[in-house]
């Protein structure tokens, strides 16, 4: 009776161990694509500052062009508007990688829990 206990006990244990490998996987999944995120974030940054840059020369070397320093801000501006949307979605990937660090925790203290309990049966057999 009390072997089938420790078996059962073993069991919840492994599985309970499998769900926290695939929620690790899926953590090392999110923290790949914050790391892509990040890197495209820094490659519209680039284009944002050599864009700010080809318009103040624009400005300092031809007043004449206006129009088309006009048209340079407008694309900086969606160059802008487009990373704000990528540090929004990178923030929603955080929270998510931090709710899914909760879930890992939670099933550690699951899997210390079933631990314990099948040391104590043990215990029990053994003594």
């Amino acid at each position: 009776g009390q072997l089938r206990s420790v078996m059962v006990s073993l069991r919840s244990v492994i599985e309970l161990l499998r769900g926290m490998i695939c929620l690790l996987r899926r953590v090392i999944g999110l923290f790949r694509s914050v790391i892509g995120l990040l890197r495209s974030v820094i490659v519209l940054l680039r284009g944002v500052i050599g864009q700010l840059r080809s318009v103040m020369v624009s400005l300092r070397s031809v007043i004449g062009l206006l129009r088309g320093v006009k048209g340079l801000l407008r694309s900086v501006i969606g160059s802008l508007r487009s990373v704000i949307g990528l540090f929004r979605s990178v923030i929603g990937l955080l929270r998510s990688v931090i709710v899914l660090l909760r879930g890992v925790i939670g099933q550690l203290r699951s899997v210390m829990a079933s631990l314990r309990s099948v040391i104590g049966l043990l215990r029990g057999v053994i003594g």
